[in-house]
């Protein structure tokens, strides 16, 4: 993929570096997210599901529905959903408030309270895993780096005030309040810290992915989609389905997908195997690379938005961080992925022939 005709752009993100910055978070994101499902599963539990409870935990008290919004950045109707799925179980309930009724207040009931208690032990090992590469320093950067962008996240859209959507008060939707037990040899962390480290990295997802729909809304490409095209336009060769899975973060069911809808729009080519193996190779196609050049301009204006209350100096540490988040990320979904699959029923005898 080459810059030469690109319009000149404003901003520290210019050519394809709003792009690698991107890809890297988009990576980084979805190599948690497999993880936490994995963490999950035992407990039949989404990851909004858990983000939402964390949420009431942290606030000790009913939230109305608009605060979990701010507190989250979820999508109306993605918070809807899991609420409505929490409250089948009996997690949570849901009351109007007596001061105006049209404002709904959700509350922690006390299955809530012990199934977040027993996800907790498991969430702060995965954290731990993830943040060790960068070390305490690197932790308390990254912690306070990612609070700071995602006190910038929709001040303009919805005339919520940085100080409010993070004090410290009870009630205010925010981590800062989420305490527990110590657990030993944790450098003397709750041991909600990795539940608290969650609902944050959340947020800053949820950030991204609002940025990312109002800058791409042109472009006609999913967010899985642009960051596949653009991994195969960077390699400017032929990739393999479970390869391009692992650069990605993506599960290889979900690059199959993406490969199809792309390949039906002309943008690569697939061949090798059969459709449904992930030895298939991919590779871009010019009219893909077009597609691509055309992008660099929301990713760049993307980037920008997404880093802008941090300095030049802090952006510049926090994308050096990055890749080794990632690789820890990575270790960790797999070795969570093999743990899931070693405790999967197997079939019988009679079953397996």
């Amino acid at each position: 993929m080459h810059d030469r005709g690109l319009p000149s752009q404003q901003g520290r993100f210019r050519g394809r570096s709003g792009v690698d910055a991107w890809t890297t978070v988009r990576r980084l994101f979805n190599l948690l997210s497999q993880a936490v499902d994995a963490i999950l599963q035992p407990f039949e539990l989404s990851n909004e599901e858990l983000v939402v409870l964390i949420c009431l935990a942290n606030a000790g008290d009913a939230l109305p529905v608009g605060q979990i919004t701010r507190a989250t950045l979820f999508e109306t109707d993605r918070l809807r959903r899991a609420v409505d799925k929490l409250e089948e179980r009996g997690l949570v309930t849901r009351s109007h408030q007596q001061k105006d009724r049209r404002k709904v207040l959700v509350r922690m009931e006390e299955g809530g309270q012990r199934l977040l208690d027993s996800v907790a032990p498991a969430m702060f090992e995965f954290i731990r895993e993830v943040m060790e590469p960068g070390g305490r320093e690197g932790t308390e950067f990254m912690r306070a780096k990612v609070r700071k962008v995602v006190a910038y996240a929709g001040t303009d859209e919805r005339e919520v005030s940085q100080d409010r959507r993070y004090g410290t008060r009870k009630g205010a939707g925010t981590v800062q309040t989420l305490t527990g037990t110590l657990v030993s040899g944790s450098h003397s962390r709750p041991r909600t810290w990795g539940l608290a480290a969650w609902l944050r990295a959340a947020e800053w997802s949820n950030h991204a992915d609002r940025i990312w729909r109002r800058k791409s809304h042109s472009l006609s490409l999913t967010v899985p989609q642009l960051h596949v095209l653009a991994i195969l336009a960077e390699a400017g060769d032929s990739v393999a389905e479970d390869d391009i899975a692992r650069i990605t973060g993506l599960h290889q069911e979900r690059v199959g997908s993406v490969l199809c809808a792309v390949e039906r729009a002309g943008f690569v080519r697939r061949w090798g195997g059969s459709r449904a193996s992930s030895t298939m190779l991919a590779e871009i196609t010019e009219q893909g690379n077009h597609k691509v050049l055309e992008s660099l301009g929301a990713a760049n204006s993307f980037a920008n938005e997404l880093y802008q209350g941090l300095s030049d100096d802090e952006v510049e540490r926090v994308l050096s961080l990055l890749p080794k988040l990632c690789a820890a990320a990575e270790r960790a979904a797999d070795a969570r992925a093999r743990d899931t699959d070693s405790e999967a029923p197997r079939p019988s005898l009679g079953e397996a022939g």
